[in-house]
C-alpha cells in the first residue's frame, strides 16, 4: 500500500511536470531519479557501486544541472523539471517497496498498491474534476491497462533478478517519450536542455550496464 501511494504521487507529479515543462527533459530526469533511488537504498543495505555506476551517477547529476540551467529563462519549465525530479522519487520508492514484498506473495502486492493508489487518485479527480474525465475516458482506460501490465512485468522482473538492474531498465522509457514529444508535438529544446536530456539517457544506459 505504501508503494501504491508513492506510485500515485509519482504519477500525479509526473503528468503535471509533463504539462507545464518540456517533456523531453522532464521524462529523462524522472527516470534517472527513479533509477538512482533504488541504488541508494542498495548502498544503505551494504551494496557497493562499481566504477561504471559511479560514472553514471556523476553523469546523472550533470544532466540535472544542465537541464535546470537550460530552463532558467522559462519559469514554467523550471517548475516542470522540479516536478519531474519529485516524480522520480515517487517512482523510485514504488520500486523499492515492491521489491521488499515477500517473494512468495505473487501479484498481491500490486493489488494492494493499486487499491491504495486508486483511492487517492479517485479523491483527487473528485475534487478537481467533479464532472469526470470526459472525452479522455478511453485514453485513460488504455493508459491504466498499459500501466498495470508494466507493473506486473516489473514485479516479475524483481523476482527473477536484481532490483537495481530491473529499476534501471524500466527507467529507459523516456527514450519513447522524447521521440514522441519531438515527432508528435514538435517540441523543441534549448541547447542546454538537449544536452541534459542526452546525459540523462546516457546515465540510464550506464546504470543498466553497471
Amino acid at each position: 500500500m505504501l508503494g501504491g501511494l508513492a506510485g500515485a504521487a509519482g504519477v500525479l507529479l509526473y503528468f503535471r511536470g509533463l504539462a507545464v515543462g518540456p517533456m523531453g527533459v522532464v521524462a529523462p530526469l524522472s527516470a534517472v531519479v527513479g533509477a538512482g533511488l533504488p541504488l541508494a537504498v542498495g548502498l544503505a543495505g551494504g551494496e557497493r557501486l562499481g566504477p561504471v555506476t559511479v560514472v553514471a551517477v556523476a553523469v546523472a547529476l550533470g544532466a540535472i544541472l544542465l537541464a535546470t540551467a537550460g530552463s532558467r529563462g522559462d519559469p514554467a519549465g523550471g517548475v516542470g523539471i522540479l516536478l519531474g525530479i519529485a516524480a522520480g522519487a515517487g517512482f523510485g520508492l514504488f520500486f523499492v517497496a515492491m521489491d521488499a514484498t515477500p517473494a512468495d506473495s505473487g501479484l498481491w502486492p500490486l493489488v494492494a498498491g493499486r487499491v491504495a493508489s486508486t483511492i487517492v487518485l479517485a479523491g483527487v479527480i473528485a475534487v478537481h474534476r467533479p464532472g469526470g474525465i470526459g472525452a479522455g475516458r478511453r485514453l485513460a482506460i488504455l493508459s491504466g491497462v498499459a500501466d498495470t501490465a508494466a507493473n506486473v512485468l516489473f514485479l516479475v522482473a524483481t523476482r527473477l533478478g536484481d532490483l537495481g538492474v530491473s529499476a534501471v531498465l524500466v527507467s529507459l522509457y523516456p527514450v519513447v517519450v522524447v521521440l514522441l514529444a519531438r515527432v508528435v508535438l514538435k517540441e523543441r529544446l534549448t541547447g542546454l536542455q538537449m544536452a541534459g536530456t542526452g546525459l540523462a539517457l546516457t546515465a540510464s544506459a550506464l546504470l543498466a550496464g553497471g
